[in-house]
């Protein structure tokens, strides 16, 4: 049987990823395997003035939601106890990063929350549905119940 080395917590910082990061650290923990941590910050899009021009927005708002989101990730890392070293909090399209850490860092299993879609969320593609096509290693989804009372 194949033992994972270096597992990776996909976050996307919600209240219900805290599940998910226990499961992954108790995978981590069997297996004796390194854990990490990432959330990707994507890009706002850009606004249309008029469909003549881009106005584009202020970037300072990306360097804010990164702080942010590192501030999230690390508070939600001190409670699985994953060092500030295996923190990462990156800018960019959600899919190419993922597998750009996989490549940079050898992670052979990526961890990631898979929640209920309902409505018009039903014809976009998930985070999840994206990723499991795209990357070079195993995808362990971790259903998320949002229904659930803690």
């Amino acid at each position: 049987m194949y033992q994972y080395k270096h597992l990776l917590i996909a976050s996307d910082l919600a209240p219900e990823s805290v599940e998910v990061c226990r499961k992954a650290k108790n995978l981590a923990d069997s297996l004796q395997a390194k854990l990490s941590i990432a959330h990707v910050v994507e890009p706002p899009p850009l606004l249309y003035g008029g469909g003549e021009f881009v106005i584009p927005m202020d970037v300072d708002i990306e360097a804010s939601l990164a702080e942010d989101a590192k501030a999230s990730l690390d508070k939600q890392s001190q409670v699985m106890g994953i060092p500030k070293s295996e923190q990462w909090v990156v800018i960019g399209n959600l899919r190419e990063e993922i597998i750009k850490l996989v490549h940079d860092h050898t992670i052979d299993l990526i961890v990631v929350g898979g929640h209920d879609r309902h409505g018009l969320s039903l014809l976009l593609p998930s985070t999840t549905d994206t990723l499991v096509h795209a990357l070079p290693c195993d995808l362990w989804v971790i259903k998320i119940d949002s229904e659930k009372k803690s």
